[in-house]
């Protein structure tokens, strides 16, 4: 796999590892030489982010010897030493307009039920259609994905292409698993439909909300969008919140 010297670390607010101590300008090592080793992604745009919300940091690998690697197409170096070098703002997780996407979040975090159910019954007829178009026109434009190429991709949370999860990196997953919580928090159970294998989904009110918040997350953040597309994808979100995020 490819040596680097630099990368990033993203360390969720509730981890207790070695990173969670990291303060830029430390160098933070494992006590022992054996996993689970400190992961540096090689991109911020590879990060895929367990749980939200976290810190991002910049830092220099000291020591990584003795240490078996991924494959050569992995996209991060695991390490058993790094530097601190800075801490980044966590809108850099998820592109040039990521703070767009952080106030998405952050807003879907404090959703109230009132707002879910206005933004489930106010999307755009053309809605999912534009969705499925940006993420064409975005792996059209990153290339290497001729498999989902105008395809449907209505809903998609994300598809590895060009060295990143989605348009917005991994926003949309994040984005996500954060309306799934904030649902369970206001609603328990009952926000959720169980099948017959056991998976779990989002019951219909619930699930138009998320996709709506999923499309304006798209509209504001995805730079592979057309004006048109912005404001289909973003009318829920101004049926509710008057301004842009």
């Amino acid at each position: 796999m490819p040596v680097v010297s630099e990368g990033y670390v993203y360390v969720a607010d509730d981890d207790d590892g070695v990173m969670a101590r990291a303060i830029a300008g430390a160098r933070i090592s494992l006590k022992d030489r054996r996993s689970p080793w400190i992961v540096v992604y090689h991109s911020v745009n590879s990060i895929c982010v367990a749980q939200w919300p976290g810190k991002l940091w910049r830092v220099s690998i000291i020591d990584a010897k003795y240490i078996e690697q991924a494959n050569s197409s992995a996209r991060y170096t695991r390490a058993f030493e790094v530097a601190v070098l800075e801490g980044l703002p966590l809108s850099r997780l998820f592109g040039e307009r990521g703070e767009a996407v952080c106030s998405v979040i952050s807003r879907s975090s404090r959703l109230e039920l009132s707002e879910m159910h206005l933004l489930a019954g106010t999307r755009h007829p053309e809605a999912a259609e534009a969705y499925s178009r940006v993420w064409n026109d975005w792996l059209t434009s990153v290339g290497g994905t001729e498999a989902y190429r105008g395809e449907n991709l209505q809903g998609t949370l994300g598809i590895l292409a060009g060295g990143s999860q989605s348009p917005i990196n991994d926003g949309l997953m994040v984005l996500y698993e954060t309306i799934s919580i904030r649902a369970e928090k206001l609603t328990g159970s009952a926000a959720f439909i169980v099948n017959e294998d056991g998976d779990k989904y989002l019951e219909p009110a619930w699930a138009a909300a998320s996709v709506a918040l999923l499309e304006a997350a798209m509209a504001f953040g995805a730079q592979v969008v057309s004006e048109s597309d912005r404001q289909i994808m973003s009318a829920a979100w101004h049926s509710v919140f008057p301004e842009d995020p």
